[in-house]
């Protein structure tokens, strides 16, 4: 090959970096026309080192043999200058044709735009790579507009004298001291903490908040910045980002990777995380002590701010933040995103796939490699979550129609992009499968797996349950009054017909008491008329006046009979409100306990809105116990067809440790928050160990249904539901 190879730019500087894991100098690229650093290996700057000046490959292959011991193929020369002159490396963009085949997938490892550990930058999408142009290149530049406001590297140089106290080995033990004091403070008063929260959920409490981020995030960029500046490096901007019109404060600090030691690298990293938990202990520390007002309120909002912006979003190390950087620096491996991308593509094409194509880099190890896949696997399911939450956050934020296709737009840039890129390179390198079988296995099993989802299979789904009486009772007062008790207790059996319990009323003994001698007073008069043979002409008035008193004792004895409870069948005791003495007032149908047939239980379970078509009466079911031996058969008995409003039975309720997602509504329920339809099932065999209230889960084997039928299924009710535009 006598072609001429690109010449590299001149302003292009060569700067030292550290050394890798293995002893290996690296170097760092800084492109000062565009303000960016780029790591390289020794083999990548010796090669480019030598493109100073206008090389033919062949001469540059000869003089690397002939001065160097490095030793690498034409086609990784070719691709190192294809990627150099992608990154505008070089004076031409024109490169000799890359040949097809076993080549290196090596490049200069760098991340596009500032790829230093500046603070809180926009990430990229997923791969590490921006977008190639067109609608989803413009879609990128509006959602991450970066705003520089300040330059505030002379000012920075003039101040860091008065602030380097702060970062002395006595402020670094005041710091721990108020870190051990604030945990040992928050872990007595964890409780109230907590529920203070609920106050900033008030419009002041919201202005508070915001100004509280506000000012805790410029304290977190200056602690950047400054402690940048003081190791010698300089910070040319700082300012916010715009991601999706939410503002980020950032500081530009990539000027620290002129910087060869990680460690100082590191302290710049964590500058901002350690500044905010220093806060946040202050706060901590001052919340406790203090005296309920303003300062109390404000120390509380400093500290949950920071604590929850800290902890949540900046040591997170998915997306390019502070996290990131600081795992960068403790692992040694610069560009740990790209490059963590680039070894798991490479990883996942041999395994997978069968792909015979050289390792993007040399020299990890496998325990290394591990942890590089390990961190690629996480980076990239934790921008699924984000990039979906911020496609929602688009789709609720602006009116329903343009949300709609903010929301399609940002799911195809973020997640289907990508993917549909990977897959066209896939299908591109796929004359470099040498091992035919693995990438065979490979699509039988992404195959498999479409079929398993879009065939209407038969499925089986399990359902909370709990297991209760064939007949049950619940003990209800009958009317407002007095409660006297008999000797009912917890676990005692009662026949049918047993007193348990009355429940007088003042009122009505008085009535029913009047009533009686209103019917003798009447009585008597009507004998006296009779014996003394008087007028007879009040007679029938009397009898008329004499009915009427019978009547209203009547109905008053019925009343006074009515505050009489009594077993409606056999049963046990499994209930009673044991905090009721004799004249303890009770409410009009409050509850006082609970009898039921302990005799061979039945099963109750819930099934969602989507199930309950699947399920019908004489169908096959199957109990597992929590707390039993192993499955018991039945048949379906019974389905409702009204949903449930109240949850019956505690057991299953979330306030409980149950699985069933409930709220408390009016009068003590339980209300669910799904929709849900109760199922009864009889057990063919019942065990004699099984007892009422035990919990578990049934399954059912519902009708056949495609996985996918139900998604789309799902999403048009959605989109029904979300079309009122």
């Amino acid at each position: 090959m006598h072609g001429l190879l690109p010449v590299l730019r001149p302003d292009i500087e060569f700067l030292p970096g550290p050394d890798e894991p293995d002893g290996a100098p690296t170097y760092v690229l800084h492109d000062p026309l565009r303000g960016t650093f780029e790591r390289a290996t020794w083999v990548q700057a010796e090669l480019l080192a030598r493109l100073r000046t206008r090389q033919t490959l062949d001469g540059l292959l000869a003089d690397l043999r002939r001065s160097t011991t490095v030793r690498v193929s034409p086609e990784d020369v070719l691709h190192l200058c294809h990627d150099a002159a992608g990154r505008g490396l070089t004076t031409e963009a024109t490169v000799l044709p890359l040949p097809y085949g076993r080549g290196s997938d090596q490049t200069l490892a760098g991340e596009r735009g500032s790829a230093g550990p500046s603070a809180d930058r926009p990430p990229t999408a997923a791969g590490g790579a921006p977008g190639n142009g067109g609608l989803a290149a413009v879609f990128r530049r509006v959602a991450f507009v970066r705003v520089p406001l300040l330059r505030p590297d002379a000012w920075l140089g003039r101040t860091v004298e008065y602030v380097r106290p702060l970062g002395s080995r006595a402020a670094l033990t005041l710091y721990a001291g108020l870190g051990l004091a604030a945990l040992l403070l928050l872990s007595q008063r964890f409780d109230a903490y907590l529920a203070t929260f609920s106050y900033f959920f008030s419009p002041g409490g919201v202005i508070a908040f915001g100004l509280t981020i506000a000012t805790v995030k410029t304290l977190h960029e200056l602690a950047h910045a400054y402690v940048a500046k003081a190791l010698g490096a300089h910070v040319r901007t700082m300012g916010v980002v715009l991601i999706f019109l939410f503002p980020v404060a950032y500081s530009d600090v990539t000027d620290s990777w002129r910087l060869r030691r990680r460690r100082q690298r590191l302290w710049i990293a964590l500058a901002g995380v350690l500044a905010e938990l220093v806060l946040a202990a202050v706060g901590i520390v001052v919340w406790s002590l203090a005296p309920p007002g303003l300062l109390k309120s404000v120390c509380y909002v400093v500290s949950s701010v920071t604590l929850l912006s800290t902890l949540l979003l900046n040591l997170n190390p998915g997306m390019r933040y502070d996290g990131y950087y600081v795992l960068s620096e403790l692992w040694g491996i610069d560009n740990l995103q790209s490059r963590s991308f680039a070894w798991t593509r490479w990883v996942l094409r041999r395994h997978l796939l069968g792909m015979d194509v050289a390792a993007p880099e040399v020299g990890p190890t496998a325990r290394r490699g591990r942890w590089l896949v390990v961190y690629a696997l996480y980076a990239w399911a934790y921008r699924l979550f984000l990039y979906t939450a911020i496609a929602l956050m688009l789709y609720h934020r602006v009116t329903k129609a343009i949300g709609a296709a903010l929301f399609a737009l940002a799911l195809y840039v973020f997640l289907v992009q990508p993917l549909l890129r990977e897959a066209t390179s896939v299908w591109n390198s796929r004359p470099l499968i040498r091992r035919r079988w693995r990438a065979l296995a490979t699509v039988t099993g992404l195959v498999a797996l479409g079929l398993w989802l879009g065939l209407p299979l038969p499925r089986r789904t399990a359902v909370p349950a709990v297991t209760v009486a064939r007949e049950s009772q619940v003990v209800y007062a009958p009317a407002a009054g007095e409660f006297h008790p008999t000797d009912v207790a917890v676990g005692q059996p009662v026949r049918r017909g047993q007193l348990l319990c009355t429940v007088t009323a003042d009122e009505l003994t008085h009535a029913a008491e009047i009533a009686r001698l209103e019917v003798e007073r009447l009585r008597l008069e009507v004998e006296r008329i009779v014996a003394e043979r008087a007028p007879r002409a009040l007679l029938p008035q009397k009898h008329e006046e004499l009915a009427r008193a019978l009547a209203k004792q009547e109905s008053l004895q019925a009343a006074l009979a009515r505050g009489r409870c009594v077993a409606a069948a056999d049963g046990l005791v499994v209930e009673w409100d044991e905090s009721l003495r004799d004249g303890t007032p009770v409410g009009i149908r409050q509850e006082l306990g609970r009898v039921v047939d302990p005799r061979a239980p039945k099963v109750v379970c819930y099934v969602s809105h989507d199930q309950v078509g699947d399920v019908g009466v004489g169908r096959p079911a199957w109990f597992w116990s929590d707390d039993g031996p192993g499955r018991r058969a039945g048949r379906i008995t019974f389905v409702d067809t009204v949903r449930t409003t109240a949850l019956e039975y505690r057991g299953l309720a979330s306030v409980a440790g149950g699985p069933i997602a409930v709220v408390p509504a009016a009068q003590g329920r339980l209300e669910p928050v799904e929709t849900l339809y109760a199922v009864e099932i009889t057990l063919d065999d019942p065990p004699p160990d099984l007892r009422v209230g035990q919990t578990g889960r049934v399954w059912l084997r519902t009708a056949p249904r495609s996985r996918v039928a139900e998604w789309l299924r799902y999403a048009a009710r959605v989109v029904v539901r979300e079309s009122s535009f």
